[in-house]
Order: C-alpha cells, then sequence, then structure tokens
C-alpha cells in the first residue's frame, strides 16, 4: 500500500516551493495502517526545468559554447535527481517487506519466499514446514514494562529464534508478537518436532533487563506441505490456526494442524 501526492507551500519568505511526498505502508494489522515510512522531496526544480530549458534554447543563437556548458550541467544534475529517486524508491521498496524493529521480512515477503520454497519440493520431493509463533501474554509483559523496553525484548526473542535456524531458513515477524518460520527442505517429520520443542524451550528461559527477569513463552502452530496444504496462504493459515489451538490448549508447546483432524 503506498501514496504519492504533489502540492505547494508558500515559505514565510513568499516563496513558492513544490513538494512531492511518497509514503509506503510497513505494517498493517487488521486491515489497519499501524506504521508508514515516507520521504518528501523538493520538486520544485524539476517543474521549472521546462520552461529553463526553452530560455535556454533561445539563447543557442548567441552562444554555442556557453549552451553546450550549460547543457552539460542539466545533464548533469538531472543524472543526480534521477539517482537519488531510485535510491529513494528502493529505500522505500526494501522497508515495505522488512521490519524496521527486528530487521525481519514482513509477511509480503514471507510469502513470496514459502512460494519459492514450495516450488523446491515440489522438486526435491521433500518438505516444506511452516511454524506460526504466537508469543503467551506478550501484552502483559509490554504493558508492565512499557514500550521501549517491549521493543527491547521483542529484538532479543527475535535474535533466539534466528539463532535456532538454518542460513536457508525463512523468519519473519507477521504481528506484534506474532512470527513465522519456513523450514525448507526437510525429511521426516522428526526434524520439524525436534525444531519445534528447542524453540519452544529456548524462548521460556528468562530474560534480563536491568536486572529485571522477564519471562515470555511461546505457542506454536505447524502445517507441512504437501500435507496441509499447497499455497503459501492456506499454509499460513493452517498453522495460525494450529497456534491457536496450542494457546487454547493451555500454552508453551507445539502442534501440527495435522494432529487435529
Amino acid at each position: 500500500m503506498n501514496c504519492v501526492v504533489e502540492y505547494r507551500i508558500r515559505r514565510s519568505d513568499g516563496k513558492i516551493r513544490w513538494l512531492r511526498e511518497s509514503s509506503q505502508a510497513l505494517q498493517v494489522e487488521n486491515g489497519k495502517v499501524m506504521l508508514t515510512f515516507g520521504a518528501i522531496q523538493d520538486i520544485t526544480s524539476q517543474l521549472i526545468f521546462g520552461s529553463e530549458l526553452f530560455k535556454a534554447k533561445q539563447e543557442l543563437e548567441k552562444t554555442v559554447d556557453a549552451r553546450s556548458n550549460e547543457l552539460a550541467e542539466t545533464e548533469k544534475q538531472l543524472r543526480h535527481e534521477t539517482q537519488e529517486r531510485e535510491r529513494l524508491a528502493a529505500e522505500i521498496e526494501l522497508l515495505s517487506k522488512q521490519d524496521r524493529l527486528t530487521g525481519l521480512p514482513l509477511l509480503s515477503l514471507c510469502e513470496a519466499r514459502l512460494d519459492a520454497a514450495i516450488n523446491e519440493s515440489k522438486l526435491s520431493k521433500q518438505r516444506t514446514a511452516v511454524l506460526f509463533i504466537g508469543l503467551d501474554d506478550f501484552k502483559a509483559v509490554n504493558d508492565s514494562c512499557g514500550r521501549a523496553n517491549g521493543d527491547w525484548l521483542l529484538k532479543k526473542i527475535a535474535g533466539r529464534l534466528k539463532s535456532e535456524i538454518r542460513d536457508t531458513d525463512t523468519l519473519a515477524r507477521v504481528g506484534g508478537d506474532e512470527f513465522v518460520l519456513i523450514l525448507c527442505a526437510l525429511g521426516a517429520r522428526q526434524e520439524i518436532t525436534r525444531l519445534a520443542g528447542n524453540i519452544v524451550n529456548k524462548l521460556k528461559l528468562p530474560y534480563y533487563l536491568d536486572g529485571r527477569e522477564l519471562n515470555v513463552s511461546g505457542s506454536i502452530g505447524i502445517a507441512v506441505y504437501p500435507d496441509d496444504g499447497g499455497s503459501a496462504a492456506v499454509l499460513i493459515g493452517m498453522a495460525d490456526k494450529a497456534m491457536y489451538r496450542v494457546k487454547k490448549s493451555g500454552k508453551n508447546g507445539f502442534g501440527f494442524i495435522g494432529d487435529s483432524r
């Protein structure tokens, strides 16, 4: 979700400036934009460039050399402006797919990587697993510690999760206290069970902040390709459903969606 608007302002000295404002939604929860990133660019020089070029052409008969120098300088300016726009566009594109707090991929990039993993599994005849990880009662901890400390804790949790996975796996943050883990090229179901158990045990180890002990556990729902679905959206939905069943049954554990069928 992005938005680009152009408008003009009058400065305190009476001069008019034209601005272009570009914004990109970084975090969307329940259809509501919670966090955006944007950039404001002064485009006055671009708007008046056309008229300046016309004047320059009229002066061409007076002095070819002067005009040539002016065109060279203008070309240099345009290259610089084009490169700057491309740089800003690339930054916005990256931030639209990356969580600013943890540096992890967001849902859109997670789904793309999961689709790629599914395609690889079709060729290799191996499994791809989706682990939907929901932190247990994180809101209560966050409320008692404050937002800044809650963000610190989320980064620590993301670090613990990343320490348990391979370079070929993908960990994404898909909600305030929810993560999705994509495990590629798996054989036996025991591999998934072992890793899920390790994550549950790792999450519940205490965290220490300024001498204060913080405790957070996690509930994990698991869906497996091809057993539980053939697309990223279906597998993530199934794993999410399995995660909520774990929460209802006591939290601090994991379960496969297939076990409840």
